[in-house]
């Protein structure tokens, strides 16, 4: 099956859906490489974003790595709190 790339959703996803298209991988490759089952990713083009532990894991199994990042200063909100 052809995997297509959502135009909707969060951006991590369809940039997931974009490397499993590079890579020519199916969904079934991807979630037995991953351990997250392929309904749930079918279900992750139509809805927000899943775990966090199962998306690091999807990433992993499709060549990717989430970072972290500090935000530049003028992106970040003081919420006047401490801490």
């Amino acid at each position: 099956m052809t995997i297509s790339v959502t135009r909707i959703g969060h951006p991590i996803i369809r940039r997931i859906y974009t490397e499993i298209k590079l890579r020519n991988l199916t969904l079934e490759d991807v979630a037995k490489r991953s351990g997250v089952s392929r309904g749930t990713l079918w279900e992750w083009r139509k809805r927000a974003v899943g775990r966090l532990t199962d998306v690091e894991a999807v990433m992993g199994a499709v060549g990717l790595v989430l970072v972290v990042v500090e935000a530049p200063p003028s992106t970040t909100k003081d919420t006047g709190e401490d801490g």
